[in-house]
This record gives structure tokens, sequence and C-alpha cells, in this order.
């Protein structure tokens, strides 16, 4: 008996070692390595095209007579667009020269001019006139087709409220501060065009009673002041 138990430790034993040397320690996986410092990103301008780096002013000074001899098309754009004196000799001393003129817009100037065959001189002030054009009208756009009309509800709305208050009102100073409140919406209803579709309830007052002519708004009249 004493050989059987010696023989199932022997036997456990052994299969712990087996299982211990079975047991095989792996080396750890190497840590990437960490990456290199980055140089902080410094923004910088978009760098100037080739074409435009050879681009240089190479108009010398000039100057020209006061007879302008040395233009080539003078009578050609004095005959289109004739100079007084005045302006001839600005133009022989500036080189340039200022005329008033009806167009509207800058590239009407420009549009004559073609349709005449005379060169334009075109500056960068126009894009931003014509960006000015659209800017200008997306505005109008908004403000006549959205806050126009918010404005309109508004004050039919406010004013309504205030004759409301003013007509029920018992109280002298409360309601004078009303009555302030009507003249400052019926003055701008008024100016919209909007007074009389407020939807507000006429008073006695305001219509001068059963059988009496009309008299004017309360905003209007003195004596209710």
């Amino acid at each position: 008996m004493r050989r059987e138990k010696w023989l199932a430790v022997l036997l456990l034993s052994l299969a712990g070692c087996a299982h211990r040397q079975e047991k095989v320690v792996r080396p750890a996986a190497p840590r990437p390595a960490a990456p290199p410092p980055q140089a902080p990103v410094v923004a910088t301008p978009n760098p100037t095209p080739a074409a435009l780096q050879s681009l240089g002013a190479a108009v010398k000074p000039y100057t020209v007579s006061p007879s302008f001899r040395e233009v080539a098309n003078y009578r050609a754009f004095t005959k289109a667009l004739p100079l007084n004196p005045a302006q001839q000799r600005l133009l022989a001393k500036n080189l340039f020269v200022c005329a008033p003129t009806r167009a509207q817009q800058l590239f009407h100037i420009y549009e004559h001019n073609d349709y005449l065959n005379l060169p334009s001189f075109v500056t960068t002030d126009s894009v931003l006139q014509v960006y000015h054009v659209f800017y200008d009208f997306t505005l109008r756009t908004v403000e006549e087709r959205s806050l126009l009309p918010a404005l309109k509800r508004l004050t039919q709305g406010m004013l309504a409220a205030s004759l409301e208050t003013w007509q029920q009102a018992s109280d002298p100073k409360l309601k004078q501060a009303a009555l302030k409140n009507v003249a400052f919406f019926g003055v701008a209803a008024e100016a919209l065009g909007t007074a009389e579709r407020s939807g507000a309830k006429r008073s006695e007052a305001e219509r001068g009673g059963p059988g009496c002519p009309r008299r004017p708004p309360p905003w209007c009249d003195k004596s209710e002041r």
C-alpha cells in the first residue's frame, strides 16, 4: 500500500516537472521606437508662381508734349470722347485725367470703350466694385424679402397692443404712457403703410363717437396729450 502511495506521488511529481518543462518563456516583442520629434509647422504663404515672379515693372518713365504727338491713338480718342482745354492740360501734366460720366458701373465704361474700339486700363478696384454690387444686392434682397415683412408684423402687433392698453387703461398716468407708445409705433406703421392693417379695435374717441365726424388718430390728437 505504501508502495502504491509512493508511486502515485512520484507520478504526480513527474507530471508537474513535465508540465514545467513544456512551458516555454518567449521573449517580449520589441517595443516600437518613438518617432523622432517633428519640427513645429509654420504657416507660410503660397509661393508665387514662377510666371508671376518673372514679371516686373518694365515701363520706363515718360512724358508727353502738350500736343500729344507721342500718343498713337490720341486723335481717335478725342474724336470719340472730346476733352476740353483744362482736361488736356491735366492729361499732359499728370498723364491721366478724370472726367464726369453718367455710367452707373465701371464695367459700363469698359463696354462703351469696346464699342468705340478704344483700349481700357482695367484697375483692380473694378473687381472690388463688382463684389460690392453683389453684396449690396444680397443685403437688399434680405431686407425686402425677410426683414421688411417681419418688421411690418412686429409694428402691427405692437401698435395693436399699445392701442388696446391705451383704450383699457383707467389710470391717467398709465394712459398717458400708453399713448406715447401708440404714437411711437403709429408713426412707424404710417411710414410702413400698415397703420390701417394693424387689426386694432378703433375706439369711439378715435372715430369721433357715434354720429360724430372722424377724429384724427390718438397720436395726432393734442387733446389727449
